[in-house]
């Protein structure tokens, strides 16, 4: 075969693959899988039921995406625009976008999140458009969407509908294009003060030849309507970008027009050099709850009434960043918060900061915050510059003179104020005081030491409307170093008193190292008295405790290491003893004990002269009286299992059972060896061994035998016998 006629047929054949290829490429069931890939791999849930590709443009139809719980979807979208076009010359220029039947469905993501997004992407799509390089030369001619959308509600109040349409165009190189925004949302709450919020924003844009944005101005103006206004309320947001020889210009606004008076409530400024890419600029901000509950549809919001200004550098590249400034604000009602919150009252904070990030190093020239309330409650000042590096956790104390740094004065804080924070505990009484100070720690660079003493008045505790603590007096000392991911805490107590002579102090020390696995250790001592405390269940001499711990957490597994404890109510009753004797590991995803001597107990447990009625019972109305008198427990691991077993006769004396005021059992002896069984998941045991029952008078009455067995697989067995 010749060589020419053999080129010939070769080009032939790839001439047949590629018009079988691209006949394979404008079937639109390829396409549809070619689409549905690419969302698979951009992390998209999406349902896609037509989807058309051709020389002249494309079609979607059914289409539906989700992402982090917002649900896009609509019946059809149509672009026209040459595709030979943008495949040899990369040039995208559509004559036509339609889209109908689109719905936005936000509904089931946060209040707060979807507050903050509408609030902050007008400020932020001029700069956001400004970073953005096309791949291609686009010009849009013809833009028409409508549709609706859904947005969460207040707490238990339906989503807010909102229909909207974009429509404009005429973008393209040299050209200023607009698109026009217009949406109506109606809050469908019965009891909204605000119904409907009418917004307008006009996007204009200019493309250049490099395939960017410049001249970038968006407007947004929202009109509220509402049985609870009068007169205009209206919000303006603007932001706009313009480049010019030197660099670039950012200017961003917020204002309000209420009542025909206008009020500025956001300003921002920033410049952006031509020889750098440092931004500087300056803020001012003055905004209050009369300026902007009108546009938040109704929802309970604290009155706020906040002013402040300063300026700010900021690089993108390196992250470098400069704030300087002062913060001032009034708080009240935030009883809408909750109903815990009324405790706060009307407060006030006033604030001034120069902080600032260079190189992974935290600079704090200067920051101080005053809190208050009907009086001062805390004040928060530096006493020195606090330069601390974020990746190696170091403080950088270099040229620093003065010792201490931060300083933390707890003026009077209300304990009312704990209100809101803790739901189990009803918390009451006086205020919370004391002084927590950050220092360089001595003989070290690098290293932070934090010290203080807290003391809180009057502190009452109670829950379910029964109290466990009266008018307590609680005092914490303390000091730690920080440095390089370790905290150190060699001193650490805690004392508390009561009026009626209760007592509990514990001294100790911990450490705390951060890495790939967290460790925690604690050790320390305590003695605590009850004389009135513990009176309803334990009438007389007033009961002691006191002991020691030491463990230490390492992840997910805790190691605990060989302590004792001892109660006593009086010098010579002792009424319980624990005592670990040698250290084991406990997994805290699992259930399983691993002791270092599994010949060995791991711990071992004494009971003294307990009243039986400290023990619940299940069933309503039952009274048990009665005394033990003796029990000692030793607690063994074998393989999976943790055995808990009587090594001497568990004594119970003077036993008595009523339901209501009917005595069931009275003046009962009872004498046992029981043993429990553990196994975690697989389930567990309890044996009561032989029980031998004795009148008064020690005569046996019964010798009964029990067994309760759990397993995953046959559920819980019990029998009995006489």
């Amino acid at each position: 075969m010749k060589p020419v006629r053999l080129l010939l047929i070769l080009l032939g054949i790839l001439v047949v693959i590629c018009a079988v290829g691209l006949g394979l490429a404008m079937t639109p069931s390829v396409q549809r899988w070619a689409v549905l890939r690419a969302a698979k791999e951009a992390g998209l849930k999406l349902e896609v039921a037509v989807v058309s590709a051709g020389w002249s443009g494309a079609t979607l139809e059914g289409v539906q995406v989700e992402k982090q719980r917002v649900v896009v979807k609509w019946d059809r979208l149509e672009a026209d625009f040459p595709l030979f076009q943008l495949l040899v010359g990369r040039q995208l220029a559509i004559s036509r976008l339609k889209i109908d039947g689109l719905v936005v469905d936000a509904s089931r993501v946060s209040r707060t999140k979807v507050e903050a997004a509408a609030a902050g992407a007008p400020a932020a799509a001029p700069g956001l458009l400004a970073q953005v390089v096309l791949p291609v030369d686009l010009s849009l001619d013809d833009v028409r969407i409508a549709g609706r959308a859904l947005l969460p509600g207040a707490a238990g109040q339906p989503p807010v509908a909102a229909e909207f349409t974009v429509s404009g165009g005429k973008f393209s190189a040299g050209q200023e294009g607009l698109l026009q925004f217009n949406a109506i949302l109606r809050n469908p709450a019965p009891d909204a003060g605000v119904t409907t919020l009418r917004a307008q924003a006009g996007l204009r844009v200019t493309l250049t030849a490099q395939r960017t944005f410049n001249n970038v101005n968006l407007t947004t103006v929202v009109d509220a309507e509402g049985r609870g206004l009068t007169g205009q309320s209206q919000l303006k947001i603007s932001a706009e970008l313009f480049r010019t020889t030197s660099g670039e210009s950012y200017v961003i606004g917020v204002d309000t027009i209420l009542h025909g008076k206008k009020e500025q409530v956001l300003k921002v400024q920033a410049r952006l050099a031509a020889t750098n890419r440092q931004y500087a600029g300056e803020w001012e901000l003055k905004a209050s709850t009369p300026q902007l509950a009108p546009f938040l549809l109704g929802g309970a919001w604290p009155d706020f009434d906040l002013k402040g200004g300063g300026s700010f550098t900021f690089d993108p590249v390196t992250t470098t960043f400069a704030l300087q400034g002062g913060l001032q604000g009034q708080l009240s009602r935030l009883e809408t918060l909750g109903p815990a919150w009324r405790a706060f009252g009307p407060v006030a904070l006033d604030t001034t900061f120069d902080v600032g990030q260079r190189d992974g190093v935290l600079d704090l020239k200067q920051f101080k915050a005053v809190l208050t309330g009907a009086k001062p409650v805390v004040e928060v000042h530096t006493v020195a510059a606090i330069r601390y590096d974020l990746l190696k956790r170091q403080l950088l104390a270099e040229g620093t003179a003065a010792d201490k740094l931060l300083e933390v004065k707890i003026l009077g804080l209300p304990l009312d104020w704990i209100h809101p924070f803790v739901s189990s505990v009803d918390v009451s009484g006086g205020e919370i005081t004391g002084q927590i100070d950050l220092a360089r720690a001595a003989g070290s660079a690098t290293a932070a030491s934090v010290r203080g003493r807290v003391q809180v008045s009057g502190l009452s505790l109670a829950q379910a409307g029964r109290s466990m603590l009266t008018a307590a007096q609680v005092a914490v000392e303390g000091e730690a170093v920080v440095v390089d991911g370790r905290v150190d805490a060699p001193v650490l107590d805690l004392k508390v008193t009561t009026p009626a002579g209760d007592a509990l102090n514990v001294s100790g020390k911990m450490s705390v190292q951060t890495g790939a696995v967290t460790q925690v250790a604690v050790e320390g001592r305590y003695t605590a008295t009850a004389v009135k405390l513990l009176e309803r269940w334990l009438p007389g001499a007033p009961v002691t405790a006191q002991g020691d711990v030491k463990f230490t957490l390492r992840g997910d597994e805790l190691e605990i290491q060989p302590s004792q404890m001892q109660v006593r109510q009086g010098p010579q009753n002792m009424l319980f003893s624990a005592t670990i004797t040698q250290p084991f590991t406990v997994g805290m995803n699992g259930d399983t004990i691993a002791p270092r001597d599994e010949g060995q107990p791991v711990a071992r447990i004494e009971l003294g002269h307990l009243p039986l009625g400290l023990f619940p019972l299940t069933q309503p109305g039952a009274t048990l009286d009665g005394v033990v008198q003796q029990g000692v427990f030793e607690l063994r691991v074998e393989g999976e299992k943790s055995i808990l077993r009587a090594v001497s006769p568990l004594l119970l004396a003077d036993v008595s059972l009523s339901q209501g005021r009917s005595p069931v059992l009275t003046d009962l002896a009872l004498e046992a060896r029981p043993v429990i069984e553990y196994a975690g998941a697989k389930g567990g045991k309890i044996q009561t061994g032989d029980v031998i029952v004795r009148n008064r008078a020690k005569a046996m009455l019964a010798t009964i035998k029990a067994e309760v067995t759990q397993a995953p697989d046959a559920g819980t067995q019990a029998t009995m016998t006489f």
